[in-house]
């Protein structure tokens, strides 16, 4: 396989890693983490990542992600947690405040109208970007069979959204789809008939398909 950008590259490597989860989710996720550890890294010269993070607070998804950040890096510490959470806590204060009145108070849901978390947002613009370069890059017959040996399994969600691009892969991923989610249901059903009493035999690398399930499984539309 040749890569001819940087995303290109990118997709490459987590086909690589082999992990039994979504790649575009992966990437996305750490993404975040990259972002986010940055931001707190520097934080004393990063006005500007202050703001973005103060706008529109945190969501309760990145909220988990901001502690796990910040506990799992020494060089990141209690102290550029506090400085940015104060910011974050000060405004939201002043928001309530606002609250006491009828008239703020339905200004404010309009001007907030359409925010979000930014940690949403770099999750979001690195997932679209991964979802349209993965169905390009699938146009790549060694692409292909590199995604058909690998463990990694692209998510309902995000097979939905690469399956409104229109390419010469679109077909072929569909039913690759299809086979891979298949194979991680059989996995399942085995799981639960070993689970039968009467069963002797041993519980294989099925013990680990209702994990990557709940990390590619999405919602019913």
């Amino acid at each position: 396989m040749k890569a001819t950008d940087v995303v290109e590259s990118e997709i490459i490597d987590l086909l690589k890693e082999n992990i039994e989860d979504c790649p575009i989710c992966r990437t996305s996720e750490k993404a975040v983490r990259g972002w986010l550890k940055g931001a707190l890294s520097d934080l004393l010269h990063n006005e500007s990542a202050r703001a973005k993070l103060n706008t529109c607070g945190l969501c309760r998804i990145h909220s988990d992600t901001f502690i796990q950040v910040v506990k799992s890096d020494s060089d990141i510490g209690a102290l550029s947690a506090a400085i940015m959470l104060c910011d974050i806590l000060r405004c939201q204060i002043q928001d309530i405040k606002e609250l006491e009145s009828a008239k703020k108070r339905k200004r404010r849901i309009l001007s907030k109208a359409g925010d979000s978390c930014y940690l949403c947002k770099v999750s979001s613009d690195t997932e679209q970007r991964f979802v349209k370069a993965f169905a390009i890059f699938f146009n790549e017959l060694d692409v292909r069979k590199a995604y058909e040996n690998s463990n990694s399994i692209i998510c309902v969600e995000h097979t939905r959204q690469m399956s409104t691009i229109e390419t010469d892969s679109r077909r072929w991923f569909l039913s690759t789809q299809q086979n891979m989610l298949g194979a991680l249901l059989d996995d399942m059903e085995i799981l639960i008939k070993k689970h039968d009493y009467r069963n002797t035999e041993p519980i294989g690398r099925e013990s680990a398909s209702w994990v990557t399930a709940v990390r590619v499984i999405g919602e019913r539309e």
